[in-house]
């Protein structure tokens, strides 16, 4: 309640969150796909053979349960919220 009546005592909030936020595995120039955090569950690994752009073909099918037409697409697969997750 004293956040919703106070606009500063919030503004303040969010960009402390923000300037203290850590950000040592999430994507930068020398790792544009992020990487792992330490700390991550061991699960996380199970998707790092997927981690960086792929250049795909998606096929679905219609409402009739025909094929589509294929399209062409990019997959981008990343580390993200400091390497604690995977985003794609």
């Amino acid at each position: 309640m004293l956040l919703m009546k106070n606009p500063i005592l919030l503004l303040l909030l969010l960009c402390s969150s923000i300037l203290f936020s850590q950000t040592e595995y999430e994507p930068n120039d020398q790792h544009p796909y992020g990487q792992p955090n330490p700390d991550a569950p061991q699960q996380l690994s199970d998707f790092a053979p997927l981690i960086g752009t792929c250049d795909c073909t998606s096929e679905s099918r219609t409402a009739d349960k025909t094929w589509a037409a294929p399209i062409n697409m990019t997959w981008t697969f990343k580390y993200m919220m400091n390497g604690m997750a995977i985003q794609d």
